[in-house]
């Protein structure tokens, strides 16, 4: 019987939507799987739990300032020879080098999945000052934007030398992994060479099955167009963009209305909009009948920055109302892999005059049969899943 350890942040999100279904595939195998997370009243220390998130009381919290020493004890206690790295945000800067003494003492395998560019930008998202996309800058310039904006990391960041750290993590595991092509080629300049494998996320079941079923119309109310926005907005995801978008097409006298579906970062700014209503947070299992009930024209996924997967995209397929991205990262991909939607052109990202235009007159169109199930990714199973000369979920 595997074990597998799955090292992430405790931030929710993307990451750990992932990091829970994985948890899910390899229980089903019969794997046993622990997790280490965070311990945030002492920067740097972790603790091990078990696969349903309770802490392992008779094992102290870890330390990445510490040799891995103490993690390999415990390790071998628990019959765990798979460490899986997700995310090192909230482990702190010396979790690079602690996780590169791990995989280099070759007594456990380390495999890594990149989920967004942590690894070479301690803002995350490669938004900037502006809250724009910095199309991954030297470390000059990201030096200056860190110094401006702070970053994730605690205290000081020398850019070039978190890089560097993190570059020698990427270079020492086994298998490292991304769930976009975006993504690979965005992070494959630092590698030199070494191979980055694409596994795309696999569909949550209950969005595969409405992928699979036919295309139903959506009822929509009458009075201008719609538009919902999902999720939780941040400003990486668009919160500003979509503020700003809103108020232009006030000003610009366009039938335009917005729901949020979900919550911004700034309810209170969106509150004084007319034109805009934010329904609040929902459980994941939900999204299909909150956006049936809002009934919009289209799904508009206003984030600034290259997602590197956007399981929202996947939640407005399988409502089977047309999504509107940007053109930028593995949203424009995905939606280009499936021939349907619309895709904004990039510059109006930070023009809100244009992108209020662009909501307001762009054509609807019906998915083409078969689009929205293309769209499904299935397991295919752990010795597949982290195999280099496999494909991954399909």
């Amino acid at each position: 019987m595997t074990g597998f350890l799955l090292v992430s942040h405790a931030l929710g999100g993307g990451t750990e939507a992932h990091v829970q279904d994985l948890t899910r595939h390899l229980l089903a195998e019969g794997a046993r799987v622990f997790t280490a997370r965070p311990h945030p009243p002492h920067s740097g220390h972790f603790l091990l739990t078990d696969h349903t998130g309770l802490v392992l009381t008779d094992r102290p919290p870890l330390s990445v300032h510490d040799d891995p020493a103490g993690l390999l004890a415990a390790l071998a206690d628990l019959g765990i020879t798979r460490v899986h790295i997700h995310h090192l945000l909230q482990f702190g800067p010396d979790a690079p080098g602690y996780f590169t003494a791990l995989a280099q003492a070759g007594r456990v395998r380390v495999d890594m999945t990149l989920h967004d560019y942590f690894p070479v930008c301690p803002q995350v998202t490669l938004t900037d000052t502006r809250m724009s996309f910095c199309g991954l800058q030297a470390p000059p310039h990201c030096q200056d934007c860190v110094d401006r904006l702070g970053s994730f990391l605690d205290g000081p960041v020398d850019v070039a030398a978190w890089r560097a750290a993190n570059v020698a993590l990427m270079r020492s595991v086994t298998a490292l992994i991304a769930p976009s092509h975006d993504l690979v080629r965005r992070m494959q300049p630092f590698l030199d060479g070494r191979p980055i494998m694409v596994r795309e996320h696999a569909t949550r079941p209950d969005l595969a099955r409405a992928l699979a079923a036919p295309s139903r119309p959506v009822a929509r109310r009458s009075g201008g167009r719609h538009v919902a926005v999902l999720g939780a907005v941040s400003m990486p995801k668009g919160a500003r963009l979509l503020h700003a978008t809103a108020q232009a097409a006030r000003a610009a006298g366009l039938d335009l209305r917005f729901t949020v579906i979900g919550v911004t970062i700034r309810d209170d700014l969106f509150a004084a909009l007319p034109n805009v209503t934010i329904t609040g947070g929902y459980p994941p299992g939900e999204v299909l009948a909150r956006i049936a009930d809002a009934a919009p024209d289209l799904i508009w996924l206003p984030s600034v920055w290259p997602e590197t997967f956007c399981y929202t995209l996947t939640e407005a397929v399988a409502a089977g109302v047309m999504p509107v991205v940007a053109d930028l990262g593995a949203q424009a991909d995905r939606l280009r892999s499936i021939g349907w939607g619309q895709i904004m052109p990039q510059a109006m990202m930070t023009d809100p005059e244009a992108a209020a235009a662009f909501l307001a007159g762009c054509q609807i169109n019906a998915p083409p049969e078969g689009a929205r199930a293309a769209l499904i990714r299935r397991f295919p199973g752990s010795a597949a899943y982290y195999a280099p000369d496999q494909a991954g979920p399909a």
